[in-house]
């Protein structure tokens, strides 16, 4: 079994270091989004970045992913795990690279797609089974629209698809990608074309051309309930909470998502796929109204799951 854990934890890792010791005991990959504040700001805390990694390594006892220190995603592991840094979809690709002309508005692009590096490919081996697994921190709502959020998308399918092309590897996607798995972006043939069924085929036409698919099993995690026993108990209803005056306002969101391809869904334990409440007691990461609470922890859930690779 290979159990991954992907958290947004809001640039709080400095106070979070017992919380990801105990969450190393149960998984064999940590991903963590927004490790920390920007280095200027640390400094004059009087610590640094490396001084932060280093402490989640030696809490963990994980080793850390090869990387740019800088970066928006950081990774840890176990050594058991053959994991190894690939690719990086980041600021160092140039305007002229990223501006697609179907997409229009290139500056949009060359802004946004230049600011953090979003996406980073590893190649896994694990028991002979191997996949490309992919840390993702989409661009945010609060920078684009729906619509813009699916334009962007399409840049990033496009270069996940070069990329397991070039390494002949199928991909997991995991993180942050600050949409929906309803929305444009998430569903749309030519963007991430990740679709809430694992019965379509791993291509689907449109007008005579082929599009590859991602199966999206976060849907299930929609809902404020489980049945557990023929006990019904309460949930948060998505991994992101948020409460505002908009004439469309989902209060719950879906963004924090695990999308795979086909080939690899036999692999998914969907028994153990898990938006987490509960670090070190029970429904600690909570609020009393079931939100996350943001002021302790994040305000965003950790997503966890497993691959049933022996």
């Amino acid at each position: 079994m290979l159990k991954i854990l992907y958290w947004n934890i809001k640039k709080k890792s400095d106070k979070l270091l017992k919380e990801l010791e105990t969450l190393s005991n149960k998984h064999d990959i940590i991903i963590l989004a927004e490790v920390s504040e920007p280095e200027s700001k640390l400094k004059k805390n009087g610590t640094n970045l490396d001084s932060i990694i280093n402490s989640i390594s030696s809490k963990t006892g994980f080793q850390y992913a090869d990387n740019n220190k800088n970066a928006w995603l950081h990774l840890w592991s176990r050594d058991k795990v053959n994991i190894e840094l690939v690719e990086i979809y980041d600021k160092i690709r140039k305007p002229k690279d990223i501006a697609d002309k179907e997409c229009g508005d290139s500056e949009y692009f060359a802004y946004y797609l230049n600011k953090f590096e979003r996406m980073q490919f590893y190649k896994v081996n694990f028991s002979n089974v191997e996949f490309l697994l992919v840390p993702i921190h989409f661009p945010s709502r609060i920078y684009a629209s729906v619509d813009k959020q699916k334009d962007i998308s399409v840049h990033f399918r496009k270069f996940i698809e070069r990329i397991e092309i070039k390494y002949n590897l199928k991909s997991i996607i995991v993180g942050d990608f600050n949409m929906n798995p309803f929305e444009k972006g998430m569903i749309h043939h030519e963007s991430f074309h990740a679709l809430p069924t694992q019965h379509l085929d791993s291509e689907i036409e449109f007008y005579e051309d082929p599009y590859r698919t991602f199966y999206n099993p976060t849907w299930e995690k929609y809902g404020d309930y489980n049945v557990i026993n023929g006990v019904v108990k309460q949930k948060p209803s998505g991994s992101y909470f948020l409460k505002q005056s908009n004439d469309l306002n989902y209060y719950w969101y879906l963004f924090d998502q695990v999308i795979l391809r086909k080939e690899l869904i036999k692999y998914f334990s969907f028994e153990d796929f898990q938006i987490l409440t509960s670090v070190n007691s029970e429904n600690d990461l909570l609020n009393n109204d079931f939100s996350p609470n943001d002021k302790k922890y994040s305000d965003h859930l950790p997503i966890s799951f497993t691959l049933k690779i022996q």
